[in-house]
Order: C-alpha cells, then sequence, then structure tokens
C-alpha cells in the first residue's frame, strides 16, 4: 500500500484491506510507518481502532494485552465513544478486565526487536517469555501465575534466543525443567 509500510515480528498475523487503508492485528506485533503526505491509515488493535498519517508506531496484541506504542508523530484512537490521543514516546496498553493506560516508555526500548534484541527493565516474567516464545522453537511454560509476577531486567539477542532460559534461570534463580517436545518448565 503505497505510503505504508507494515514490518511484521514472528508469529503475528495481520488482516489488512488495502482498499480501505486500514488493517487489524490479530496476534504478534508489527512496526508501522505512515509517511504525513497521504491518507490516514487505520489499524484495529485489541478492541481499539488508531489512525495515524505522518507516524511511526509499534503495536502489539496478545491473550494478555493490547498495545499501541507511538514512536513518532501523533495517534488518535477510538474504542466506542472513549476516544485516546498518543504521542512519541507513549504507550497505550489495554489488558482484560482492566482500564487503559497510557504510560511514557523508553524509545529506545520501543521496537528493540528489529534489531534482534529484546530489552526488558522491571518486565513481569510473563510478559518476558511471551516475547520470548515467538522466537524459541519450542515453547516455555511458567509453573504458576507468582513466577509469571517476579520481574526480570535484562537483555536477550534474538540470535541467541535459547540462552534466555539460564539468563532467566540465574536472574531469577528459579528452576528450570525441559520436557520433550521443546517444552521448557520453568518455576
Amino acid at each position: 500500500m503505497a505510503g505504508v509500510t507494515v514490518e511484521m515480528n514472528g508469529r503475528t498475523a495481520i488482516s489488512l484491506d488495502a482498499a480501505r487503508r486500514r488493517a487489524k492485528l490479530i496476534v504478534g506485533e508489527a512496526f508501522v510507518a505512515v509517511a504525513p503526505d497521504i491518507a490516514p491509515f487505520s489499524i484495529r488493535v485489541g478492541e481499539t481502532n488508531w489512525l495515524g498519517k505522518g507516524a511511526q508506531f509499534d503495536v502489539r496484541a496478545s491473550e494478555r494485552e493490547a498495545c499501541v506504542t507511538c514512536v513518532s508523530g501523533n495517534l488518535f484512537g477510538e474504542q466506542g465513544s472513549v476516544r485516546h490521543r498518543i504521542t512519541a514516546g507513549q504507550r497505550f496498553a489495554a489488558a482484560l478486565g482492566e482500564p487503559a493506560r497510557i504510560t511514557t516508555i523508553d524509545p529506545a526500548m520501543s521496537g528493540s526487536w528489529r534489531r534482534g534484541i529484546l530489552i526488558y527493565r522491571g518486565t513481569p516474567l510473563a510478559a518476558a517469555v511471551e516475547d520470548i516464545n515467538r522466537y524459541r522453537k519450542g515453547r516455555i511454560i511458567l509453573s504458576n501465575k507468582a513466577v509469571g509476577r517476579r520481574l526480570v531486567s535484562g537483555m536477550f539477542h534474538t540470535a541467541q534466543i535459547e540462552n534466555a532460559v539460564s539468563q532467566i534461570q540465574q536472574l531469577l534463580n528459579l528452576e528450570v525443567t525441559e520436557i520433550a517436545g521443546g517444552v521448557t518448565l520453568i518455576g
């Protein structure tokens, strides 16, 4: 589509309607760049429709939450009668059953996956594992929700993602059990 670039992360699905200049992020993560001199582009992430023109932004959708991070420009969101606006350096996040929140983010962390790096600072382990699982052949499963709430800080290279399990094990002093079929249990 002229003037719109979409770069998809691993295990990402997007439905695109080029004629109407809109898309829907079904699952995963993508980086979107919309040129300033064209008609606006709309993307649905979770329950919110986002409109951008002359903007660059990262979108994520999972079972846990839907996020939109504005890297440059402005984005306008609409969820029923509720309107949102985020600018460069802001993230909109809406988890199931919780009110939406807008926070300030570190631009270096947003979209780091595009550089082959996953960066976490005080991130719940469940969120980090969700990302890491996109790059692994197997699957990491957390033993319980309490383990998933533990906070992790670190940097993992996607080209060496298998090292992430041992790094998490050492950082958080957790037990790791390898199960057949590439499944790794952390608890």
